[in-house]
């Protein structure tokens, strides 16, 4: 149901659902498991889904009790950066940092991760 009546279901039903959605990934984009989830403000997405989401995700608590406060990142150097490295390996590592990222939620990683990918592609040829 689009707008589910939180009184009906079941602790069962929510468990059902929960591997509905982890068998389906039918609450992330494209339904592939390596993308990020469709979060909305909806009321089904912030009293179902996203408990659950956090539940499979080791989070204690859904983002929205979170206290939310911050100044954000000072940019003090705006030059592009250069990222040297000794081995593959260190690639690789920084490639599965930047996938996590972007599965959480967060999209400016879209060209390092491209320019990465580039790299390797070019040790192994």
């Amino acid at each position: 149901m689009n707008n589910p009546d939180l009184y009906v279901f079941t602790q069962e039903d929510l468990d059902n659902y929960a591997l509905i959605l982890k068998v389906t990934n039918s609450h992330r984009i494209n339904y592939s498991q390596l993308e990020r989830v469709k979060s909305n403000k909806g009321r089904k997405y912030k009293n179902i889904i996203a408990p659950i989401v956090a539940r499979e995700s080791h989070i204690v608590e859904p983002m929205d009790t979170v206290n939310k406060s911050g100044r954000g990142i000072e940019v003090i150097n705006n030059k592009p950066s250069v990222i040297y490295f000794d081995d593959p390996n260190e690639l690789v590592e920084r490639l599965k940092i930047l996938i996590a990222s972007r599965n959480a939620g967060n999209t400016g990683h879209a060209n390092e991760i491209n320019a990465i990918i580039e790299e390797l592609y070019e040790v192994v040829h």
